[in-house]
């Protein structure tokens, strides 16, 4: 029997977990496996689910300790599309899978694919019956990996390291930077340094402003990409358009909102900067690496594993304007060697259709 697969997310907002899970559905969906995305309705992954033609069905809303009856649920909804496995990102979602096993007759296959990092002690008998109802434990990285074996009691045989995937020919087209500048309305004759992701403090947009304070070179043009957070105020868009105005930096800053098509991106920088404060697997790395771009990135997270501790890519302190600033003169007086063939055999891990047999390997897909 064909494997039905559930890739649930209970998510409302729309940034890279729910991208990566709608991402995989429609790679699952394309080859001919049964699936169907169980999400909230008026959520942007109802939407885009539905406008690449997948099959949705609609879960509750349900909070963080109030999800029995939301399980019960769940679990009537697996049996009545006889799904065979359910795919989670979001951990909060853990709560109602865990419930649903426990109580549905038609036992399911259930693989959580960790986005976010754990941080503290999940080591307690209730977060350790819940993961007891996992199966299969994904981890992008083998940072993340120590983290769950650290901070769970999660046993290491069902933790299986699966990179994110990436269609790596829509980054590696022949886009000249002129174009790719004058699609995005960019000056032609400036050094151009972009950071690409929803505008959010955690994201670190304040830092490259600063750093481009500290350097003091009008030859830089900073490029930001994104959106504030979906559903969330605009305090920090505000806090960054007011940095740059006492800073006399709106000559030499642009804010664009985000495009699905992020190619011409990072055709038209000359370096990518990843400011977070902490990344568990930042796909802008690898999509800038797989552009043949030039990243400076924070050294936290699986970030400094992603990049070889340095050899693919420039690390900073993290949370250091000071540190960035004097990196990115680094990258201006060419300093730093990028190994092309190195960088183009290292990506090769991230390749849609590899990375997707390995998750059907794993799942035991049929």
């Amino acid at each position: 029997m064909k494997s039905k697969i559930a890739l649930l997310c209970s998510s409302t907002s729309w940034s890279g977990l729910e991208m990566n899970h709608l991402k995989t559905a429609k790679y699952l969906n394309d080859l001919n496996f049964e699936t169907f995305v169980f999400c909230q309705e008026n959520t942007p992954i109802e939407t885009f689910a539905l406008e690449q033609n997948l099959n949705v069905v609609y879960i509750q809303k349900h909070k963080r300790y109030k999800y029995f009856f939301a399980g019960l649920k769940l679990s009537n909804l697996l049996k009545e599309h006889q799904i065979s496995n359910v795919i989670v990102r979001n951990s909060s979602d853990l709560n109602i899978c865990s419930i649903a096993k426990t109580f549905s007759r038609n036992k399911f296959h259930l693989s959580f694919f960790m986005e976010m990092q754990l941080g503290v002690s999940k080591r307690n008998f209730l977060h350790t019956s819940r993961f007891t109802k996992i199966d299969l434990w994904v981890c992008s990285t083998n940072f993340l990996k120590n983290q769950v074996l650290k901070f769970t009691k999660f046993p290491a045989e069902k933790i299986k390291i699966i990179p994110p995937s990436l269609n790596l020919s829509l980054f590696q087209k022949e886009i000249s930077k002129e174009n790719s500048r004058e699609k995005l309305n960019l000056p032609s004759n400036k050094i151009i340094i972009g950071l690409i992701g929803r505008l959010d403090i955690l994201k670190g947009q304040h830092l490259l402003l600063k750093a481009l304070a500290i350097l003091k070179n009008e030859n830089l043009f900073v490029c930001f990409m994104g959106s504030p957070t979906l559903n969330e105020d605009n305090n920090y868009f505000n806090f960054l358009k007011d940095y740059v105005k006492s800073n006399n930096l709106k000559n030499q800053v642009v804010f664009l909102p985000f495009q699905e098509e992020v190619c011409n991106f990072y055709k038209a920088i000359d370096v990518c900067v990843l400011a977070s404060k902490s990344e568990t697997f930042g796909m802008v790395t690898i999509e800038s690496l797989a552009s043949g771009t030039t990243i400076i990135a924070s050294n936290a997270g699986g970030t400094p594993e992603i990049l070889e501790n340095g050899n693919l890519g420039l690390l900073f302190e993290t949370e250091n304007e000071i540190d960035l600033a004097e990196k990115i003169n680094c990258f201006l007086r060419n300093e730093f060697f990028s190994d092309k063939l190195k960088i183009e055999k290292s990506i090769q891990k991230y390749d849609s259709k590899q990375v997707l047999s390995e998750v059907i390997k794993s799942l035991g897909l049929k």
